[in-house]
């Protein structure tokens, strides 16, 4: 086992073997002496547990997901143990890189690797690209009325920042948010509204903006979070507005991108969703986002051309049965009255399916408030953001160029006044403590 053997060695990105050569060098350092001749075989810490190539190709994330943490085989220490803590069963994620990439941030998690093959591995070891985001990482799963919510929780302590995704959205529609309040001191939490991330999916009877608002705000009860800043892209803005005009004790500051619930204003093809067949055709289960339907309705000019963009949004855009139901369930709970909805469907722009907080907005006071918008949105105009610009706390910014997808199409414009916006309000508190 000690002289030199020839192997093959290959390196792995993204779960694909871009390039393999051969190399001879001393095994003795590198091979397990138990671990099989096929494979190569990932030793997993504190056990005896193997994981195969075939688990690693498919899915990096899954290798984690299913073993825990890797480790060299000789125990010396790598430039960082991969670990995750365990998740309810039926958490359902999907989970890639692509999208993550596509968004111009680096990898949340480790995606490159040098193995040994066909032999025990050398090393596991994770490029620069890795951080630490995983290993502090907590995964629930909270019932409220029957539905349960996925929420998941980076940090710990005060102060706490709250990520509610759009329609038929979870999490990964906001890494690059996530990854960038992270790095500031305090809590980060995501929850995944019903029927987007566990089930079982929403019912009708139970979609109304109030009752989401309600589910939100008693996940955050649960967490024992007092106050927070909550972050909504569109229909999670949507929500973070009316928990600020329900439980105002609970909102310290709002940043909403496109939020919906603002204006009245709505693309035309958004309000075939309001009819019944229509409406059941378009939010059906599908595997992916067709191209053209991004290039046209989600996707501003400054990304419009970027076919790897693109390909990476159609790619992780799929929608289940659940998410179907639920985004339907949302559509058709908030809709106006039946001699509006005639309105709504021959008036340019016309309503925003009956949930527009309206004259209401003068309640939220002195709530600190940030809005970002693109002006290339073709879902909800950013001429809804002209109902803030009267309030002394509110700050509105829109960007050129940029479409619906503003958190992905321009994640460093999004964050830098997130990120700004985060320390100034914050900063007397940091001063205090």
């Amino acid at each position: 086992m000690g002289q030199a053997t020839r192997h093959q060695v290959a390196d792995i990105h993204d779960g694909r073997v871009l390039r393999r050569h051969r190399s001879r060098r001393p095994l003795a350092r590198h091979v397990q002496p138990r671990a099989p001749a096929r494979g190569p075989q990932f030793r997993v810490a504190g056990s005896d547990r193997r994981a195969s190539r075939g688990a690693w190709t498919r899915d990096c994330d899954g290798i984690e997901a299913a073993y825990g943490q890797l480790r060299p085989a000789d125990g010396r220490r790598p430039h960082q143990d991969l670990e995750r803590p365990e998740e309810p069963a039926d958490a359902g994620h999907q989970r890639g890189h692509g999208l993550r990439k596509a968004a111009g941030m680096d990898c949340l998690r480790a995606k490159t690797a040098s193995v040994t093959l066909p032999m025990a591995p050398t090393w596991v070891t994770p490029k620069r690209h890795a951080t630490c985001i995983h290993m502090c990482m907590d995964v629930r799963a909270v019932q409220v009325d029957g539905y349960k919510l996925r929420v998941t929780t980076w940090g710990s302590g005060s102060p706490h920042t709250v990520l509610l995704p759009g329609l038929s959205a979870d999490g990964r529609s906001l890494a690059p948010q996530i990854r960038a309040i992270r790095r500031q001191r305090g809590s980060t939490h995501v929850i995944d509204l019903p029927g987007f991330a566990q089930r079982p999916a929403l019912m009708r009877k139970d979609a109304t903006f109030r009752n989401l608002a309600r589910y939100v705000g008693a996940v955050v009860d649960q967490l024992g979070v007092r106050r927070a800043v909550f972050l909504g892209h569109s229909l999670g803005g949507g929500v973070a507005l009316h928990l600020a005009l329900e439980r105002p004790d609970l909102v310290e500051g709002l940043v909403l991108i496109a939020p919906a619930a603002l204006g009245r204003s709505l693309h035309w093809i958004y309000k075939l969703y309001c009819i019944p067949l229509v409406g059941r055709a378009l939010l059906r289960p599908q595997p992916s986002v067709s191209v053209p339907f991004l290039r046209h309705f989600l996707v501003g000019s400054a990304r419009r051309n970027d076919m790897h963009f693109l390909n990476m949004l159609a790619r992780h855009g799929s929608t289940s049965r659940d998410r179907a139901v639920s985004a339907r369930a949302i559509v058709w709970a908030n809709q106006p009255t039946w001699w509006r909805k005639l309105v709504l469907y021959v008036v340019p722009g016309g309503e925003q399916l009956g949930f527009a907080v309206g004259d209401r907005l003068s309640e939220l006071g002195d709530v600190p408030t940030l809005v970002l918008w693109g002006n290339e949105d073709r879902v909800i105009c950013a001429a809804d953001a002209h109902r803030l610009r009267d309030h002394s706390s509110t700050e509105v910014h829109v960007a050129r160029g940029i479409g619906h997808m503003l958190p992905l199409e321009a994640a460093g414009w999004t964050n830098a006044h997130i990120t700004r916006f985060l320390g100034s309000l914050r900063q007397p508190l940091l001063r205090a403590a």
